[in-house]
């Protein structure tokens, strides 16, 4: 299928509003007491205490990730400041590196075209744009994963083939240190299952040999930090035991354990959902959903005429092993699906590509206008309940984007080239008007980092307490400096520094040291009462900033129900 000059112009169009969209959220603040930050508040004490082997969260030992995103988001808080765009910054640079080699993965098995296509798809789908935002280790595991694949395939086919092991081997290990074992699964899948279903062609021993020497030489550093902050210390308690071994953790607890429900951090047994990333994938990647599926379909009518031999089979087995893998695993959350999105927007992209004949075509069509339609809808939804404050600009622009998805439907030649375009406008429509129209004004119900600028601003010199029953992440990682920790709310008797601020739940009485009260909601959860601006003021908690001046002990009283604990997700 040949593009016109026009839709050369609009793919790169699209390219251009694909990577703005994972800029738009940079500087937002971080949503809630969920894992991003903490994760920027465990990478903040890296740089505040110099410690960059040791995993920190309130104060304590951290046994839960490896060290790679931390690192990352570490060093770039000693280049700019402790910030949220410069906490966000290296895991988006992280997205544009897994789309630039999906670009020369599908390049290299479709053309340039579907290169670049799926490089646009990687970059629009529903939970990338979210990932920008909600930064946690998917965007480092996705570039690691699909680099890593693409030296694999140069190592498998090639006839130069020493630097591709080499660097393929860093990959791997990047990938591994970045989020445990688990995640070099898309990759064995990938070279395996081309492997297997083109007939078995000869393996090269030693290329593999190399790039599994380099991977193991790789892991080293992370393996060394486990080692002198867990296993050099048996005294230290984790997971409410002592003798908790970090290496251990890291080659089979973390994720193997998770798995099969028998390590520390496992969910409880029955739960999950065999069919949950069934379901889940539908919405996570939006808005190509429906073409993805087509595309599948392709896949397997050509096993089914036992035509295998006749195409690629690294994208389909690099999704299909780890999706069937997620599925199994009693561990169930959204965007673990992240990690495969590059397979799957170049399987994507040549599906686009390929649909020529005029009946595919209005399948094609039909399908796509729908779910554009649906997704604009709920978006509008969405705004009509949440009347956000401060939004017209956006709103306008929002509508400008939605406008000129008609124009760009009757201005592209190609089918293929009509979806892609008018398919990225309504993703960008929708997520710039959820990123920055309704997110800032639920924002200002979470009352972790509000709190923490207020101190800043008004209290720069008074010690903070944080009780780690009661903690509130994002307090944590706003505050200027590093508060002193307790164990739990009632121990306040036994600070003995004056005056303190204490952030702490409102309680039924006024507590008269209260110095100020703050509107509170777990934002990264939404209700639909909540998201309703007519009855958002009665779903909301308060909380209270409590300035303790006096000698006596604190009067704070512990606030009924379970204890908060530390996200391990």
């Amino acid at each position: 299928m040949s593009e016109t000059r026009r839709d050369q112009q609009l793919t790169l169009l699209a390219l251009a509003l694909a990577v703005l969209i994972n800029l738009v959220a940079i500087d937002q603040p971080l949503m809630g007491d969920d894992d991003a930050t903490l994760y920027a508040s465990i990478a903040a004490a890296m740089v505040r205490t110099g410690d960059y082997f040791g995993l920190y969260a309130w104060g304590q030992d951290w046994l839960d990730k490896p060290h790679l995103p931390f690192w990352f988001a570490a060093a770039s808080f000693r280049l700019f400041g402790i910030s949220v765009w410069a906490y966000r910054l290296p895991a988006v640079l992280c997205l544009f590196g897994a789309a630039y080699y999906t670009f020369r993965l599908g390049t290299r098995l479709y053309g340039g075209p579907v290169g670049l296509w799926a490089a646009i798809i990687l970059l629009t789908a529903e939970h990338t744009i979210l990932s920008s935002a909600d930064v946690r280790a998917e965007p480092y595991v996705t570039f690691f994963v699909i680099a890593c694949t693409w030296y694999l395939v140069r190592v498998a086919e090639d006839d130069r083939w020493l630097t591709a092991a080499i660097v393929g081997g860093v990959f791997a290990a990047a990938a591994l240190i970045s989020k445990g074992p688990f995640t070099i699964i898309p990759v064995v899948g990938a070279i395996g299952g081309n492997w297997l279903l083109r007939g078995g062609p000869k393996i090269h021993w030693r290329r593999w040999v190399l790039v599994g020497i380099v991977a193991i030489i790789g892991i080293t550093p992370e393996l060394w930090a486990l080692h002198v902050q867990f296993d050099t210390h048996p005294e230290k308690v984790v997971f409410d035991r002592s003798g908790v071994s970090g290496t251990r953790f890291f080659l089979w607890d973390s994720q193997f354990g998770r798995f099969f429900g028998t390590g520390p951090i496992h969910q409880t047994k029955g739960r999950g959902s065999r069919i949950f990333f069934v379901h889940t994938f539908f919405w996570v990647f939006l808005p190509w959903c429906f073409v993805m599926v087509l595309a599948a379909v392709r896949r397997a009518r050509a096993l089914w005429a036992r035509q295998a031999a006749l195409v690629e089979w690294y994208t389909v087995f690099g999704a299909a092993l780890m999706f069937v893998v997620f599925s199994a695993s009693r561990f169930q959350l959204p965007h673990y699906l992240n990690i495969i999105f590059p397979f799957m927007a170049i399987l994507t992209a040549s599906e686009l590509y390929a649909r020529t004949s005029p009946g595919e075509v209005r399948l094609l069509h039909g399908l796509q206008i729908g779910l554009l339609v649906v997704m604009v809808s709920i978006g509008a939804a969405l705004g009509w309940l949440a009347r956000p404050d401060h939004a017209t600009s956006v709103t306008i622009a929002s509508l400008l984007l939605v406008v000129a998805m008609l124009v760009a439907w009757r201005a592209s030649g190609g089918p293929g080239v009509k979806v892609l375009v008018t398919s990225v406008l309504a993703a960008v429509a929708v997520n710039l008007y959820l990123e920055r129209g309704i997110y800032p004004t639920m924002l200002e119900y979470d009352a972790g980092p509000i709190a923490a600028r207020f101190v800043n601003e008004r209290y720069p010199d008074v010690a903070v307490i944080v009780p780690r029953d009661h903690h509130y992440t994002g307090f944590d990682f706003g505050l200027a400096r590093k508060p002193a920790y307790i164990e739990h709310l009632a121990d306040t008797g036994s600070v003995t520094a004056r005056p303190y601020l204490l952030l702490v739940p409102n309680r039924d009485a006024p507590d008269p040291r209260t110095v100020q009260s703050f509107d509170h909601f777990l934002v990264t959860r939404p209700t639909l009462r909540f998201l309703n601006r007519r009855t958002r003021p009665q779903a909301v908690d308060r909380v209270d900033l409590v300035l303790v001046a006096g000698p006596a002990p604190g009067a704070a009283r512990p606030q009924s129900g379970p204890p908060a604990s530390p996200s391990r997700h």
